[in-house]
């Protein structure tokens, strides 16, 4: 019960800091370097509508395993 509750009130103290940063939610990008970027890959095309771009640094395409894993 206490775990749940504090990941209760980290995620309002998560929500209350953010607002300070003033980010600009049409420039948000996300990269990756090797596995890192096939996770920044797959991100940038499940949540195209909040990533305006993508850095991928020796990873694969999106989609390269084809559903065999």
């Amino acid at each position: 019960m206490k775990v749940a509750l504090m990941l209760l009130l980290s995620s309002f103290y998560g929500i209350n800091s953010s607002l300070a940063y003033n980010i600009d939610q049409s420039k948000i990008s996300v990269s990756g370097i090797s596995s890192g970027s096939y996770m920044a890959g797959q991100l940038h095309v499940a949540l195209s509508g909040t990533f305006s771009g993508v850095g991928l640094v020796a990873g694969g395409p999106y989609y390269c395993s084809q559903g065999s894993v």
